[in-house]
């Protein structure tokens, strides 16, 4: 099975929250699954690292997605199809990146991981969808 972290995961997991670290570690451990991020994720990042708006524990974002890849996670699977193919979403969510993650998940067969309630009204629309 393959997991796919939206951007608040990543960087509660990266910053030891522990309530993710729970969810994740054990996905991390079992050879069966794989866990990844969206590259929508490191450019949500970056972006407001660069206003202030975002602390990763002494890191900049170069390093800290480099800790996640060195701790197994992979980047996602991302084509052009991803890009054009939100508008498949209905208008649930306003934020760009959360659309284009979640679109990721779907069109990409990735479990989401996220804490974000808003993310259970794309179930329907075919997002598998773990809580955390």
């Amino acid at each position: 099975m393959r997991y796919l972290l939206d951007t608040n995961a990543l960087i509660w997991y990266g910053t030891g929250k522990q309530a993710v670290m729970d969810v994740v570690d054990p996905l991390l451990d079992y050879e069966a699954t794989s866990v990844h991020f969206s590259q929508f994720s490191a450019c949500e990042i970056s972006i407001k690292y660069a206003k202030g708006r975002l602390v990763l524990s002494g890191r900049q974002p170069e390093e800290f997605l480099a800790k996640m890849m060195n701790i197994g996670m992979e980047p996602a699977d991302i084509d052009l199809a991803v890009f054009a193919g939100t508008y498949h979403l209905p208008a649930h969510h306003a934020d760009p990146f959360d659309r284009l993650i979640i679109w990721q998940a779907i069109s990409g067969g990735y479990t989401l991981v996220s804490s974000d309630e808003k993310f259970k009204l794309y179930e329907p629309d075919g997002l598998k969808l773990l809580s955390i």
